[in-house]
């Protein structure tokens, strides 16, 4: 199980990541940027909390119109010397007024 650091405590984590079976409905999914793209009407209708994973080569700017959307946005970090992450958060911060709620880790 996943943990969260939510206001700086340590908490279980509601989200699940989209895996080989399909999420129950109105389950907090995260779903990969590319899965989204693929299958955007589907996932815009979804009834519960969605979230996106960006992989480090993921534009920001491709994921604009959608931002509103999201109660969460996964950033991948694929390494210690990756930084394409860091400023993947700026853009959304700066540019698109997204708000992070929580840092989030796989354990």
């Amino acid at each position: 199980m996943s943990r969260v650091l939510r206001r700086r405590e340590l908490v279980d984590d509601e989200w699940v990541s989209l895996g080989e079976q399909p999420p129950a409905d109105g389950a907090a999914v995260i779903v990969p940027f590319a899965r989204f793209r693929e299958q955007a009407e589907t996932w815009r209708a979804w009834k519960g909390p969605l979230g996106v994973r960006l992989a480090p080569a993921d534009k920001v700017e491709d994921l604009a119109a959608d931002v509103s959307r999201f109660a969460l946005i996964a950033i991948e970090f694929t390494g210690p010397g990756e930084g394409r992450g860091y400023s993947q958060a700026k853009l959304l911060r700066k540019r698109y007024q997204f708000e992070a709620s929580c840092a989030r880790w796989d354990t």
